[in-house]
């Protein structure tokens, strides 16, 4: 299918900034048309693998660019004229049974309001695309990605907020101590977005993927109360059948959240089964059926733009739940985590599992991270930064540093140099955790993908 240029847009007269916003969005369209010719959009990574409504593969010939409704009908699209068409009223996204009909609104056949109200962006009766700014007049109207994927009728990541589960690599872990929160990469990233995004970090020191997946709600953990309901007050025991894959016994893991409703903690000490909840403020007992749901107070997290790192406890100390190899688990964990995100275009980075210093080429746990690397990469393509490459080839330059002679025998084995590396709790080194200088590049590195993607708001 050749690509046609929507030619008979007009904005508000005399509104240049609208008009450029149009010329915008028509770029953005004409990129994601580019990916495949004959597959306009359905390789797009707007709506790649989303639901059965996107336009997998439509040739027909009077639209340049078509939509489809859930029953994979023809709804709409851009005719080859330039015109705005829709075949049957567009459905709204997570809406089941409501579509959204023409609007009581004079010379328009399809309207977006902005936050006041005011017709923000839309299609009027004569097909033509018109362009107010947002907020009253205020604004400059969205960003042509958004508006794009608007018309698909699809739900975006949030834009102001970014969340960043992991481990002590994303918690910020220097000089032996973990949580130091000010100095880890999330903060960093924070510093260079401003005020307009909020960098949530959600990480906790020593979690293995599935650890993590419950903290913030990824992964559903059904539980029994052994008495059948929470006590007034003090700790009950619980149990679950779920297979977990948790770091070691004798670790304790507490996860906040809420168990039938009741605000509380659950705790996990040596048993993988067996757990207490216990709730925040004292009240009346509460009967709790079997296989009630735990829910994590990270639940509402599931719609931000989400940063991942997570996995290296898993190699590091051999923890594959109920899957068949280390490698399979986190991959399946990080999937879990990536599906458990509400959005439709799930703005999600990936990154890579790193290497400590001691896993070189050829070691067990080397060679273990390199297959999750190679999940990783396969599984989520232009989601998926390989941050191992860049701290064993570039880093260390991009910090100023002359490889020593550790460095260079470090680099060549295809691991992380020394010098990058945190000077750990005596000063003698830390072959897992890099330095603060260090976690400011990955700062940079993940605010440099998330700007040019246009993912936040800049």
């Amino acid at each position: 299918m050749a690509w046609v240029v929507i030619a008979n847009l007009k904005g508000v007269p005399g509104d240049a900034a609208a008009l450029e916003q149009i010329q915008q969005i028509l770029a953005e369209l004409a990129r994601l048309a580019k990916q495949d010719q004959n597959n306009l959009v359905a390789l797009s990574d707007w709506v790649r693998g989303v639901e059965s409504r996107t336009p997998a593969g439509m040739n027909g010939t009077d639209y340049a660019l078509a939509f489809a409704d859930a029953e994979s009908n023809l709804a709409g699209g851009a005719l080859a004229t330039g015109r705005f068409n829709f075949e049957m009223p567009p459905r709204v996204q997570k809406m089941l049974g409501v579509v959204a009909q023409p609007v009581l609104a004079p010379g328009w056949a399809f309207i977006y309001p902005d936050s006041t109200g005011r017709i923000a962006w839309g299609v009027r009766t004569d097909g033509t695309f018109v362009a107010h700014k947002f907020d009253g007049g205020t604004g400059s109207g969205g960003d042509p990605a958004g508006i794009a994927n608007i018309v698909a009728g699809m739900s975006r990541s949030l834009r102001t907020k970014i969340v960043t589960p992991g481990d002590s690599l994303t918690d910020g872990y220097f000089g032996g101590t973990g949580g130091q929160r000010s100095d880890a990469w999330p903060a960093k990233l924070q510093a260079l977005l401003g005020s307009g995004v909020e960098v949530i970090n959600a990480a906790t020191s020593g979690y293995c993927v599935d650890e993590e997946a419950i903290k913030i709600g990824a992964l559903p953990l059904p539980l029994t109360v052994a008495s059948g309901q929470i006590p007034a007050s003090g700790p009950v025991e619980v149990t679950t059948d779920a297979v977990i894959g948790w770091r070691e016994a004798g670790v304790t893991r507490t996860f906040a959240g809420s168990l039938a409703g009741v605000p509380g903690t659950l705790t996990r000490t040596e048993s993988d089964t067996v757990f207490t909840f216990t709730r925040t403020t004292a009240g009346t007992a509460v009967a709790v059926p079997p296989g009630t749901v735990f829910v994590s107070s990270f639940a509402g997290y599931d719609a931000h733009t989400m940063v991942l790192m997570i996995g290296f406890n898993n190699v590091a100390y051999n923890v594959k739940g109920g899957d068949a190899t280390v490698a399979e688990h986190v991959r399946n964990g990080i999937r879990r985590i990536v599906n458990w995100h509400s959005r439709t275009i799930k703005q999600v980075l990936v990154l890579s599992v790193t290497t400590a210093v001691p896993w070189t080429s050829g070691t067990a746990n080397y060679s273990t991270v390199a297959t999750i690397n190679g999940y990783l990469a396969e599984d989520w393509r232009t989601k998926y930064y390989d941050l191992r490459r860049y701290l064993v080839d570039q880093a260390i330059y991009d910090l100023g540093l002359v490889p020593n002679t550790a460095d260079t025998a470090a680099m060549a084995a295809d691991t992380l140099p020394p010098s990058i590396m945190d000077p750990g709790a005596g000063g003698t080194g830390d072959g897992t955790h890099y330095s603060k200088a260090t976690a400011a590049l990955v700062g940079q590195r993940v605010f440099d993908y998330v700007t040019t993607r246009d993912w936040v708001n800049q």
